[in-house]
């Protein structure tokens, strides 16, 4: 797929069919006589989370010259200012826009259920690259499990594998969840089967933090309603370990004697603690950098350092000298929006998900399955991004967070506005009805309802 067409920078095939969906959507809504009803907290936190982004990207486009020096002195290609507002604040939002497409446009049940069937659809066919990318020659070697999925993921399916193991261990828990919306059994295994897709391809990536998304959010699931699921998780960990045994070398990397002498080779230094653990492999070389993120952030604590604050804060140069290697970012969601951004850009958007957390787990305990099918698919998507960012780049809106943002959208239409249902009418609400009006509709009332 070309990234651009005519030399004209953002051109290409992707973009255009966002503005031709972008037009139809804005003709659509106009002929059904729709208007935005998201409520006012929302609003404003979603606005908060735009500012954040775009103050971030404005004070690191203005220190553009300390990039370029970093970037000479590991002898790298340093971003230029257009590319930096495109990539990390026009594409930003352009991940974004399709969640918010979802909250409006989908305002009756037949909506909703295909738009979360295409989310579903989306997570399958990735997984489905994944495997058929990585094949089972190397499942039986974590390292070469390793290299492999580092060398062929992000150059074959354009994602980093962290992003992949992230989206899987969201995936597998979607997919499982939607068992509980179908009544033929033909339908619970197909589920399953998805479920078992999904859990495979996040083995194949070799993500540890992906693999603990995915325990935390079964035990997260099991513990608030599907009990029996706390009884056969480990059968379903048993199961991983037989088909891809890599995956436990992997999970286990930084307790086993060769990972300290790999270690020790690496750095030319003693990283194994008293209790025999190298947190050197166990962290993947974050321990390292983190105490001079830690130090710039004690520095710039209230309003970050802006966009590449590990490398403007002179952080990244530290540890380049230290190491010998470019650290651009701190590997670590939370620690780059805090150093980024500092406590007044982290609170908005740290408090935005809060809200979609506490929605979705709302939306999951109902007795409605329909509601509580797109609570847990939002719970586990938003959970396994939330656990994934320890180890992930940024709180910037990716393309491995699309399906996500379009369950967020999911879950404010039917836990926040009226829908109709099949109990309702047949025609859309319409949002000149006032919403406290439409309440009398089961589906609206069971959300309170539990």
């Amino acid at each position: 797929m070309p990234t651009q067409m005519f030399s004209i920078p953002g051109l290409n095939p992707w973009n255009i069919l966002f503005l031709v969906v972008l037009i139809a959507w804005s003709i659509s809504r106009k002929k059904e006589g729709l208007k935005w009803d998201m409520p006012a907290k929302i609003n404003i936190l979603l606005v908060l989370y735009l500012v954040v982004i775009s103050v971030s990207v404005i004070r690191g486009v203005s220190d553009i010259k300390v990039l370029h020096a970093y970037f000479e002195l590991i002898g790298a290609r340093s971003p230029q200012a257009f590319d930096i507002i495109m990539d990390q604040f026009v594409n930003s939002i352009k991940w974004v826009v399709p969640g918010l497409l979802v909250y409006d446009g989908c305002r009756n049940q037949d909506r909703i259920k295909i738009t979360l069937i295409v989310g579903g659809a989306v997570y399958f066919f990735i997984a489905l690259q994944i495997i058929s990318r990585m094949g089972f020659a190397s499942i039986l070697d974590a390292g070469a499990l390793q290299k492999k999925a580092v060398r062929v993921l992000a150059k074959t399916i354009g994602y980093h594998r962290v992003d992949l193991a992230t989206m899987m261990s969201g995936a597998a828990w979607v997919f499982f969840s939607w068992r509980f919306l179908f009544n033929r059994k033909s339908m619970k295994m197909v589920s399953l089967v998805c479920f078992g897709v999904a859990t495979l391809a996040l083995l194949l990536t070799a993500g540890r933090a992906g693999y603990g998304a995915w325990v935390i959010i079964a035990v997260f699931l099991g513990f608030i309603r599907w009990r029996k699921l706390l009884l056969i998780l480990p059968i379903f960990v048993m199961l991983g370990i037989l088909v891809v045994p890599a995956a436990r070398d992997r999970i286990f990397e930084g307790f086993t004697d060769e990972s300290h002498e790999k270690s020790a080779e690496t750095l030319g230094l003693e990283t194994v603690d008293d209790s025999g653990r190298d947190l050197y492999a166990i962290t993947s070389g974050r321990v390292i950098i983190w105490p001079y993120v830690f130090e710039q952030i004690g520095e710039h604590l209230f309003f970050g350092v802006g966009e590449f604050g590990m490398i403007r804060s002179g952080a990244s140069e530290q540890v380049f000298l230290l190491l010998g290697a470019p650290w651009n970012h701190p590997h670590n969601a939370y620690l780059r929006l805090l150093l980024d951004s500092g406590l007044f850009g982290t609170i908005p958007i740290l408090g935005f998900f809060t809200i979609v957390v506490m929605l979705s787990f709302r939306l999951f305990t109902n007795k409605d399955p329909f509601l509580s099918v797109i609570g847990a698919s939002c719970l586990a998507a938003v959970l396994a991004q939330l656990i994934g960012s320890i180890g992930a780049q940024s709180f910037n809106p990716r393309p491995g967070v699309l399906v996500m943002w379009v369950f967020i959208g999911l879950a404010f239409r039917v836990g926040y506005r009226p829908f109709d249902s099949k109990e309702v009418a047949e025609k859309p609400v319409s949002s000149n009805t006032h919403w406290k009006d439409q309440f009398d509709s089961k589906l609206a009332l069971s959300f309170r309802d539990k």
